[in-house]
């Protein structure tokens, strides 16, 4: 049944962009199981005495080496348009496709492959799914959308490869294999992974000019060991190989059945990617006296995530080899192009590495040419500036602003307005009672206070002294609270007036402010308003400390980050270039003892914007929160994902319409509250930031576009004045897509831990990168990866620190806490996720469960020494 198309004559080429259109039409179009044929053909009739046949087969009933059999069979049958007798062959000797299978069915019934299917259940068993990072998230259902890439390795190289592989005695197809399985290892950070391959299955003559579907798919694995040289690994390959050989009479689809792997709708079982050698086209003369060439047909499918085809040289070891051809079939739903063609890319970069040092282990193997390490180097600072300029201190930027407008507001609080003239006066006033009172400079002091006029004075003042500002919620444990000041170690503690009582035990003197930031005497509740109120002249550099911040800490002890004028100032200024306008009204909903409160509080000031600061715990009553927006004039904000999200579903639009600018930070951010964004505000600018304590605050911001609606939202790109590499664990820079440790350099880089020496070393480091063995980094342990656009997508954590609602919490401060008393001999800690819908009371290892089993008096005691401490 051959179907008849007539289109345009060819016009100077070969075969009309019209033929291929029609050819594509003809195998694309899909066949129908059930009723068939399974078999098409098509003459397309393109005019000049020229034409384009087409076959096309389902692959259920043909195979690779059936398509050879029917085009050889089809050039006897032509001749001139008469149709002749076959050409004499051994057609008795053939058996029928349909014998074939009742023979395999009757071998896998009777057991006689029991062996084989005990080989590839012991072998797959617990085999996990391939975790490529995928460009679009992919679909519920199996697809099968696809296009090809195609890469030609040099001749040069093609040639060492064949030297390679014949001094190692493996076959070329085993040494692409085994490539494939480290670039496959590399993207995925998986030690195992899981590779398909043909097997043909063509056993004995009868069976060799056979049509049908003869192929088995084997599955070949690795054993995780990243030192591995890559000679050993190939080694290994090739056991795993020649095992599968012996074991391939077993029917794929029936080792899933009988392995029983975890099961997706969406994904193709026991493997995600395949890896297929092809031999080249061989055109054979289609008959005397006409001139015939072949033309590749796409099918625009994939069967799998990817697909590697290498199409190589007869020969092995000719100087004139013929290249060899790489062709990557990926699934259009889940991967873009130029994510194969940079796949392909470091493909070839790692077997130059292969055959440039065969016996360096498997992490040792490089996947980036100089042209892409060139690229990364221009991702990691886009916007860096090369000359250093002279840079005020922190509170200096805030007194240009008071000089500059005294009378706007500076703060706003319920019952309080302060002005920038009244901001700077009181805290000159403070300022100077912390210097009469013995502050020397650099000293800390810490600063113990809910969201209020009076926590900006202090901030604001002891920075003006000379000091360091240690902020310190007071909603922490009293405990966690006394440590903090004795491991700064300041003498001076800046509290509330109206705080019930002095911090227990604590040795620092107590400097007591009303809410409004007014001094208070010894007397609780009179006001000190007499003193100089001009600004200080303190001998301070911007490579003193401006700040102490701490964090959760892995030794179950939290742990000061330590940041100079310089670094937030930098930071700060980094901000106009990024945002431009100023913030005229921001909303501050950090606790003081979060990073992103240095933002709240001194982007504002420092440009002459104001200060909104929300009452206690106001931000836990959402519909307040929408209306303090509203009535303040909010223009900007900062919060975590989770929190804005929750504003946007309780602020209608216009409630919400002063908003020009929310950033949001401390957590990943959710392609739904994006979505959402933009249906409520699609005026207002939403940026994604990213940034360790340890870095400033902020160091790599993305502003959100509708279309990260759709996926996952990118982190983006490095701030002015910022450094961001991705590491590899080699200490190299990872391929452009590849997961590597996000590593931070630049002017926000802080000088380290407080009095941690032995921690500043480990995660402030120098000389990560080959052009520039002097820059200082700070390891960040946050996986992450460049895209091909230059932007980095997060990737969550290299260890289990995690966080919650914003805030950096390591469980192994929690675990050693619990493991200091004396009923607790080991204990681990564990997120759960709201919404999860677990419930820890009914998990028998849960805390909650133990305590039920201990004495009354011990299980009280346990929890006062968690919520003292913790």
């Amino acid at each position: 049944d051959l179907e008849s198309r007539k289109v345009g004559p060819a016009a100077g080429t070969s075969v009309t962009q019209a033929a291929q259109d029609v050819a594509c039409e003809v195998v694309r179009r899909p066949f129908n199981l059930s009723t068939g044929p399974l078999i098409r053909a098509a003459l397309i009739e393109m005019g000049d005495g020229d034409y384009v046949f087409v076959l096309a087969l389902h692959h259920i009933v043909s195979d690779e080496r059936s398509l050879d059999i029917l085009w050889v069979d089809l050039l006897q049958f032509y001749d001139g348009g008469r149709i002749q007798n076959p050409a004499d062959s051994d057609e008795s000797r053939q058996v029928e496709y349909l014998d074939y299978a009742h023979w395999q069915r009757e071998r896998w019934e009777s057991g006689d492959l029991g062996e084989q299917v005990a080989y590839w259940k012991s072998r797959l068993a617990g085999l996990g799914e391939l975790a490529l990072r995928l460009d679009h998230q992919r679909p519920r259902g199996l697809s099968f959308s696809g296009a090809l890439e195609k890469r030609i390795l040099p001749q040069r190289l093609v040639t060492e490869l064949d030297a390679l592989r014949s001094e190692q005695g493996v076959t070329r197809f085993m040494l692409i294999l085994s490539a494939f399985n480290v670039l496959l290892r590399r993207y995925t950070d998986q030690g195992v992974v899981a590779i398909g391959v043909p097997a043909s299955m063509r056993v004995g003559e009868e069976t060799t000019r056979t049509v049908g579907f003869f192929l088995n798919t084997l599955v070949i694995t690795n054993d995780d060991d990243a030192d591995l040289a890559f000679t050993d690994f190939l080694r290994q390959v090739r056991s795993s190989f020649l095992d599968a050989l012996a074991n391939q009479e077993a029917p794929f689809e029936k080792l899933v059945d009988e392995i029983r792997p975890q099961r997706s709708l969406n994904r193709n079982p026991l493997f995600q990617a395949m890896c297929v050698e092809q031999q080249p086209e061989r055109l054979q003369q289609f008959a005397p006296g006409i001139s015939s060439e072949r033309f590749e047909v796409t099918t625009a499918a994939s069967k799998f995530d990817l697909t590697l085809f290498a199409t190589g040289p007869q020969s092995d070891l000719t100087a004139s080899a013929p290249e060899l051809e790489l062709t990557l079939e990926y699934n259009t739903d889940i991967l873009n192009r130029a994510t194969a063609a940079r796949m392909l890319r470091h493909l070839e970069a790692l077997l130059e590495s292969i055959v440039s040092d065969p016996e360096a282990p498997l992490s040792v193997l490089n996947l980036v040419d100089q042209a892409e390490l060139e690229e990364l180097g221009a991702f990691a600072a886009p916007d860096y500036d090369q000359t250093d300029s002279d840079l005020p201190l922190l509170h200096e930027l805030v007194e240009a602003s008071a000089a500059a407008a005294p009378d706007e507001p500076a703060v706003i609080a319920d019952e309080t307005t302060l002005t920038y003239g009244g901001l700077n006066r009181r805290a000159n006033r403070l300022a100077r009672e912390l210097v009469a009172s013995g502050l020397e400079v650099g000293a800390p002091v810490a600063v113990c206070f809910d969201r209020s006029p009076a926590m900006v004075v202090a901030a604001l003042a002891v920075l003006k002294a000379g000091g360091v500002y240690v902020p310190l919620d007071p909603d922490y444990p009293a405990d966690r609270l006394q440590y903090l000041i004795d491991d700064c170690g300041a003498g001076i503690v800046i509290v509330s007036d109206e705080a019930d009582e002095s911090l227990p035990g604590s040795r620092a003197k107590e400097v007591r402010l009303r809410n409004d930031g007014v001094l208070t005497s010894a007397d609780p509740g009179v006001k000190v308003e007499a003193g100089d109120d001009s600004n200080l002249d303190v001998d301070v550099s911007v490579e003193d400390l401006a700040y102490v911040i701490y964090t959760s800490g892995s030794t179950g002890r939290p742990k000061g980050v330590m940041v100079t004028h310089s670094n937030v100032v930098s930071s700060t200024l980094a901000r106009r270039v990024v945002y431009g306008r100023v913030p005229e009204r921001f909303l501050l909903l950090s606790s003081i003892a979060f990073d992103s409160s240095i933002v709240g509080l001194f982007w504002p000031l420092c440009t002459g914007g104001s200060v909104v600061l929300p009452r206690r715990r106001q931000e836990q009553d959402i519909d307040s929160l929408v209306r303090l927006i509203q009535e303040q004039h909010v223009t900007h904000t900062l919060c975590i994902p989770s929190l804005y999200k929750l504003i946007l579903l309780h602020g209608e639009s216009e409630r919400l319409g002063t908003l020009e600018t929310v950033i949001v930070a401390g957590e990943a951010c959710p392609a739904a509250a994006v979505r959402l964004h933009f249906e409520k505000l699609p005026a207002t600018k939403l940026y994604n930031e990213y940034g360790p304590t340890e870095a400033t605050v902020w160091c790599i911001v993305h502003e959100v576009a509708p279309r990260d609606g759709r996926g996952q939202v990118p982190i983006g790109r490095p701030t002015p004045n910022a450094v961001v590499r991705i590491i590899d664990a080699c200490g190299r820079p990872a391929p452009i897509g590849v997961a590597g440790e996000i590593y931070v350099g630049g002017r926000g880089v802080s000088r380290g831990y407080l009095e941690r020496p032995d921690l500043t070393e480990e995660r402030f480091v120098t000389g990560v990168d080959a052009t520039d063995h002097e820059a200082r980094y700070y390891r960040t342990g946050d996986r992450g990866r460049f895209t091909e656009s230059g932007t980095i997508e997060f990737l969550g954590r290299i260890d289990n620190q995690t966080k919650v609602r914003g805030y950096r919490i390591e469980p192994d401060e929690i675990s050693a806490v619990l493991e200091e008393h004396q009923t607790v001999a080991e204990a681990a800690v564990i997120v759960r996720r709201e919404g999860s819908g677990a419930v820890l009371s009914d998990d028998p290892g849960s805390l909650a469960s133990l305590l039920a089993d201990l004495d009354p008096a011990e299980a009280e005691a346990l929890l006062e020494t968690i919520e003292r401490s913790i």
